[in-house]
């Protein structure tokens, strides 16, 4: 999937084309990214953008959806956006 397609797609949509194996949760975070580095500095959305532990996180993800752990998965998901789970080795980042 092109990063244009992809952050242009709804949660849904890219939920599916995970599960379908069509894009990599590593995919969705380098694309969502680029995009946040591109726009962050006209928008200022973002007070700190910690790249390496996104990917990390993501590639997390990516092996857990290929054991087939698509709880596992749909957990990162959820407690990362709230900013609460944080993966083995992967050191929380402060954001204030």
């Amino acid at each position: 999937m092109p990063p244009k397609t992809i952050v242009s797609s709804s949660v849904t949509e890219l939920a599916l084309a995970l599960r379908e194996r069509s894009v990599s949760s590593e995919e969705i975070v380098s694309a969502t990214l680029a995009r946040l580095l591109e726009v962050n500095p006209l928008l200022n959305a973002a007070i700190r953008i910690a790249p390496e532990s996104a990917i990390a996180q993501a590639r997390a993800a990516d092996i857990a959806l290929g054991r087939g752990d698509l709880a596992l998965v749909a957990a990162h998901c959820i407690e990362s956006a709230c900013g609460g789970w944080q993966p083995p080795n992967i050191l929380p980042v402060r954001t204030t």
